[in-house]
Order: structure tokens, then C-alpha cells, then sequence
């Protein structure tokens, strides 16, 4: 068994990267946002990805819970057989550079285990797991016949489950 393990909003914090870097404050104080994974969309912001260089996404703090989410990973599949798989930003080309920096200083043993592309459910497959926060992401992989673990997130259908029960209960 192989796992491919999403970054952002996973293991990365990239709502609260973008609050600091645009000095809005979390959309998702916002009780309408609850459950929408795009905030970028539903606020109809505009020029959004465009400003966010390879600073901004090699600098990008963990999530609280990404050293207790890869351990819970790991002790299911194994290091060798975790694949970090995350996609790049749209209409922004520095966007790689900086999640591979990212990679390299808070998970260097992963740095030649990952792969990017927004196209995830063309890994799936029957020996597969997706780790992800995107309900859409999730349900495309498990479509194409992969098996795929939804990380509770407030932008998801999961939001009202705790993180940690949830993943330890999926991924026996």
C-alpha cells in the first residue's frame, strides 16, 4: 500500500500564511464559509495567487497537528511508501520552487518522495490512499479507484470531527 499525502491545509498552513500575507483576518471566522474549501472564490478575490512568490510558500508554518498527522501516516504505510502530492497554485510559476524549499526545511527525508500536479485522481489506484482536505479531491481519487482519507478541516464536510480521532479510526 502506497499513501500520497496532500500538503496544504494538511501539513501546511496555508489560510493562515495567506490571513498574515494580505493582513485579512481568517475568512473562516466567516459562518458561511463553513464547509467551502475555496474561500479564495467564494470571497471573489481577485489577483489572489499572482502575488504569492516562492517566499511566501517556502515560509508557510505546519499545520498543529502535521507532526501527529505524518506520524499516524507513516506507522500505517511506512516512510518509503508516503509520497507528499500537492498542486501547484494557478497563474503562479514560482509556486514549486517555494513548496520544495518548504519540503526541505520541515521534511528534508521526503525531499525526492513527492510529486505536484492539480490532477491528483490520476494516482489512484486499488493500492493507493489520497490523504487530502478537499472533498472533491477525495471523492475524484476514490472514483477512479483509488482509497482516500478526508483530513476534518472547517472548509469541508468533515469540519465538525477532530482531526487525529478521525485519521487513527480510517487509517487502521
Amino acid at each position: 500500500m502506497k499513501c500520497l499525502l496532500d500538503l496544504d491545509g494538511v501539513l501546511v498552513d496555508f489560510v493562515g500564511g495567506s490571513c498574515k500575507f494580505y493582513g485579512f483576518p481568517d475568512p473562516y471566522l466567516d459562518p458561511t464559509l463553513k464547509g467551502i474549501w475555496d474561500f479564495v472564490k467564494a470571497k471573489g478575490l481577485k489577483d489572489f495567487w499572482k502575488p504569492l512568490g516562492a517566499d511566501f510558500w517556502a515560509n508557510l508554518e505546519p499545520t498543529q497537528d502535521m507532526r501527529e498527522i505524518l506520524r499516524i501516516v507513516e506507522s500505517k504505510f511506512g516512510q518509503t511508501n508516503v509520497c507528499l502530492l500537492t498542486s501547484p497554485c494557478p497563474d503562479n510559476l514560482t509556486c514549486p520552487e517555494g513548496k520544495l524549499r518548504w519540503i526541505d526545511k520541515y521534511m528534508p527525508s521526503y525531499n525526492r518522495q513527492y510529486l505536484m500536479g492539480p490532477r491528483k485522481e490520476f494516482c489512484a489506484r486499488s493500492s493507493h490512499w489520497l490523504v487530502d482536505d478537499s472533498d472533491a479531491n477525495v471523492d475524484a481519487f476514490r472514483k477512479n479507484g483509488g482509497s482516500a482519507c478526508l483530513v476534518p478541516r472547517i472548509w469541508n464536510s468533515l469540519n465538525s470531527k477532530q482531526v487525529i480521532p478521525h485519521l487513527l479510526e480510517i487509517l487502521r
